[in-house]
């Protein structure tokens, strides 16, 4: 068959047509202001005026870009990146105002770099710079970095990566909002294989946020417990009004989202029996709280006034999300085990233990998403912590824009996954946190650290233990934590791991003796659940290592 010249000519043009319709437009270039006119796509690389003309642009008659989030053009007044020069990062509807209009001739686009991985920590060793995008080993190569060998993190500020151990974005994974000086604090030194950078949500734009009116009112300002609530809270509004916009931003991406508000709060402290009620319905709800509860918490932690504080904000945290929380519909009754039930008390639990305020409970094995508080909330804790840090929020948005909601299908929406298949992960992500038997617990090769602390009754060491009481304080705690055992019967050693929120194992050692002081300045500030096994005792508690 004969193939004339016009045919060949024809051919190349819809193929360099096809070439530049289907790059990845990082820049488009405009002919008007306001983006208007002919325009023109480019993707990252170096564009003279020849490269500009192909991709469907005029040189010396441009106007306006559009630019995509993490990139940078470089625009020249000559050919050939020559003469004058100036860099944009964010749209430009016209260049009139830097006096640029109708004179780019030639131009570079770049990925604009927001994070660095560094060799070793203290931001040593080899570097390499990324932009927002998704990379995985390979790239990290390409970039001068090596996969399993990073230990510190630059970034900046209004960006998020997520790091995974495995390549192509699989295995473990952690999320760093802010620079990192070592990934040994997280346990995620030496073993980032890929990673993806974004530009964090803009959740901090709360300027005008409307805060509900505090009513508080004292019913029992008699009772001992009155008093110690006023000694935790000395400026219980203002303490209340922050606590609502905490609550707010655990589900809420702004000021200017979909809110549901309320107008007015009464708080009433009673001398009754019980904990804590709500009722009402915004515009107005209220809320009681029996000061015989703060009484009985004020005694238990010892006289601990943050441990008080902690506990209320942790009901006012949980009721407060009821009242700015989305109802699904369709989803069942409000009765334990129906989606209604795990959605609406599960969300309340997550944003209480996602604040600090659930210090007392930990994830436990068992149970189903529907199963509602700290079953479900804990579940949610644990996807926003390894899947998407945005998926409380949308959760929300879930119930408020589902003519029929399920968790299913608000899982699979937003995460891809079935809820099935997150909880089996969840739930396994658990037992690996779970302690081994006794015989393999006792081998001391085992721990970081074995320590010979004050033994107050050593004539008693290694009997059988069968009533005694291990005590962890103070919480929150510093850098140092104390654990003592009351009783007169516990065997010679003592076994302590401490949890990350994620389940994740951060430090463990096994000490001697009856108390012991247990350095902490090595972890971050955060929650963990701490974990002290001696003989059958165990306590299992959570901690706000401040």
């Amino acid at each position: 068959m004969k193939i004339n010249q016009f045919t060949i000519a024809l051919f190349c043009a819809i193929l360099l047509f096809f070439c530049f319709s289907s790059l990845t437009a990082q820049v488009t270039i405009y002919q008007h202001c306001g983006f208007g006119g002919w325009n023109a796509k480019f993707d990252t690389g170096s564009f003279n005026s020849s490269a500009i003309r192909a991709a469907g642009g005029v040189p010396n008659d441009a106007s306006s870009l559009k630019i995509a989030e993490g990139y940078q053009i470089t625009v020249y007044s000559g050919d050939n990146f020559t003469g004058n020069a100036t860099t944009y990062s964010n749209n430009d509807d016209c260049f009139v105002n830097e006096g640029f209009n109708d004179i780019i001739s030639s131009i570079k686009v770049e990925n604009q770099n927001v994070a660095t991985l560094y060799q070793h920590c203290g931001y040593r060793g080899w570097n390499a710079k990324f932009g927002v995008g998704s990379f995985n080993s390979a790239a990290l190569r390409d970039a001068g970095g090596r996969p399993n060998d990073a230990s510190s993190l630059n970034i900046t500020q209004g960006y998020q990566i997520r790091v995974y151990s495995g390549d192509n974005f699989t295995g473990n994974s952690i999320l760093y909002n802010d620079t990192d000086e070592c990934f040994w604090n997280e346990g995620f030194n030496d073993v980032i294989s890929s990673f993806k950078i974004e530009k964090k949500n803009n959740t901090d734009d709360w300027d005008n946020f409307k805060y509900p009116t505090i009513n508080i009112v004292d019913q029992a300002s008699y009772h001992n417990g009155s008093r110690i609530f006023w000694s935790a809270f000395p400026n219980a509004e203002e303490t209340i009004k922050q606590l609502i916009l905490e609550v707010c931003k655990k589900i809420y991406y702004n000021d200017r989202d979909n809110l549901l508000t309320f107008n007015k709060l009464n708080l009433y402290l009673r001398d009754e029996g019980g904990i804590a009620a709500k009722w009402g319905s915004p515009p107005e709800i209220s809320i009681k709280i029996s000061v015989r509860h703060i009484q009985n918490v004020y005694n238990s932690q010892g006289g601990n006034l943050q441990a008080v504080k902690e506990d209320i904000e942790g009901i006012l945290s949980h009721e407060c999300t009821h009242a700015y929380q989305w109802e699904p519909r369709n989803a069942g009754g409000y009765q334990q085990g129906t989606d209604f039930y795990g959605f609406i008390e599960g969300l309340a639990d997550y944003v209480r233990i996602s604040l600090g305020r659930h210090s007392s409970r930990s994830p436990r094995r068992g149970g189903n998403w529907t199963s509602g508080y700290t079953t479900s909330g804990f579940f949610i804790n644990w996807m926003v912590d390894t899947k998407d840090p945005d998926f409380a929020i949308k959760f929300n948005h879930t119930a408020r824009t589902y003519s029929t909601w399920s968790w299913d299908s608000a899982c699979r929406n937003i995460l891809g996954e079935g809820v099935q298949s997150l909880w089996n992960q969840y739930q396994e992500s658990l037992h690996s946190r779970m302690f081994k038997n006794a015989s393999d617990i006792a081998k001391e090769e085992q721990y970081d650290q074995h320590l010979d602390c004050n033994l107050k009754n050593t004539s008693n060491l290694d009997k059988k233990n069968t009533a005694i009481q291990l005590k962890l304080y103070p919480n929150p705690v510093g850098n140092e934590m104390n654990i003592e055992i009351i009783g007169e019967a516990y065997t010679k050693y003592s076994q302590v791991q401490i949890y990350n929120l994620s389940g994740k194992l951060v430090k463990q050692l096994q000490y001697k003796g009856t108390q012991c002081n247990i350095a902490l300045s090595d972890l971050p500030s955060g929650i963990y659940t701490v974990t002290i096994k001696n003989g059958k005792n165990r306590l299992e508690k959570r901690i706000i290592k401040k």
